[in-house]
């Protein structure tokens, strides 16, 4: 799907300190133009000195937050982290924390969503539930002879 720079919905804090620009998902109120089939969030973040943010984030998610410049505190624990710097979340709340650096603006990239099965990936039986309820011919490895199921490299050679 693509989108003109001016098509990207933005929206702001109610004290003007954050500004977002929402590639995917949602985020202070303002929803992407575009449609995902599993459930994300890609964020443009600017934060001016010493704002904060939180954004949503289910404690399943995975979520990294890349520092395109300035200074901040990352997460409940605070983390510092600067220019060219990636951020991952524990994946322990259902929000994610960022707070600009006294000392200038701060501007990431944030991004979130439910992991997504790799080779070798161990999952359980939830993941299989919702894996049947979304296209899974997207996934990377998948192999609809073999279904939703999880094999070692050594099982899919003794295949016939």
């Amino acid at each position: 799907q693509e989108l003109r720079a001016e098509q990207i919905p933005a929206a702001a804090s109610p004290d003007g300190k954050a500004r977002v620009r929402v590639l995917a998902g949602e985020s202070l109120g303002a929803r992407a133009a575009i449609d995902t089939r599993t459930p994300i969030f890609y964020v443009d973040v600017a934060l001016e000195a010493g704002a904060k943010f939180s954004q949503p984030a289910p404690a399943g998610f995975n979520v990294f937050a890349y520092v395109v410049e300035g200074i901040g505190r990352f997460g409940s624990d605070k983390k510092r982290a600067s220019d060219e710097d990636l951020v991952i979340f524990a994946r322990d709340g259902d929000s994610v924390e960022i707070e600009a650096s006294a000392e200038g603006p701060l501007r990431i990239l944030l991004v979130g969503g439910e992991p997504i099965l790799v080779p070798g990936q161990i999952i359980n039986e939830q993941t299989l539930d919702f894996m049947s309820q979304i296209d899974v011919n997207e996934i990377h490895g998948y192999d609809p002879e073999l279904g939703l199921s999880v094999f070692t490299a050594e099982a899919l050679a003794q295949r016939p």
